[in-house]
């Protein structure tokens, strides 16, 4: 599904300040597999999944999407691809507090232009799904930690993407409620076969997965 082939990504290049965050990464993900993504603060975990996400452009080397290569898109058409096929579920949420939930959960097939009726519908079962269709006209800053981050993750689904990129999905959250979401992400890959692709460095929530990537100083030191 995503094939990386010697992937480089430096920043501020030719200033003072130039950093390489990653130095000739290569790895593939196949559909339906749930893959962490693992390194310290700096490693270059996140750098490799904002790449792979579409949301950045590399230095060098070369990102497939299912044969669509993806740093060769403009700016519009990535922004489209993500829309159509791409699930973001972050540690900070990034939930509009004006908006109530169902409207925050609409947002990405308001984009789309998808009517009003049929976003209403789709917006619906995916609050079903994550078991919060009765909190549906609460606003953002109304909710838990935990809701809120329910309420991400049905705005992730909502499109139905094939993949989903989750940023320390649990990192702002307790133990119990993290572990709940955690057992949410990995049912919609079970039930829907949506690709799971976590970034972290917790190793317990690591081991959930079926492959795990170490990154270390912006390289790939180890694959299990």
């Amino acid at each position: 599904m995503i094939k990386v082939s010697n992937l480089r990504k430096i920043y501020n290049l030719g200033k003072k300040n130039e950093f390489t965050a990653l130095k000739g990464v290569s790895l593939e993900i196949n559909q339906g597999e749930t893959v962490a993504i693992l390194g310290k603060s700096g490693s270059g975990k996140s750098t490799l999944m904002h790449l792979m996400a579409c949301l950045d452009q590399p230095t060098d080397g070369k990102i497939l999407f299912d044969d669509i290569t993806l740093h060769d898109m403009t700016a519009i058409q990535a922004a489209n691809f993500r829309n159509k096929r791409i699930g973001f579920v972050f540690q900070q949420f990034f939930l509009q507090p004006n908006l109530n939930v169902i409207e925050n959960v609409c947002l990405p097939l308001m984009i789309r232009g998808v009517s009003k009726s049929e976003r209403i519908k789709k917006a619906e079962q995916a609050l079903e799904d994550v078991e919060m269709l009765s909190k549906r006209n609460s606003r953002a800053n109304e909710l838990s930690g935990g809701q809120k981050q329910r309420v991400c993750i049905a705005r992730a689904i909502v499109t139905e993407p094939e993949v989903i990129f989750a940023d320390e999905p649990t990192g702002n959250l307790d133990s119990e409620t993290g572990e709940k979401i955690i057992q949410l992400l990995f049912k919609l890959n079970r039930t829907k076969g949506i690709t799971l692709i976590l970034v972290t460095h917790d190793l317990e929530l690591a081991n959930l997965c079926q492959r795990k990537i170490y990154i270390k100083d912006g390289q790939i030191i180890e694959e299990s």
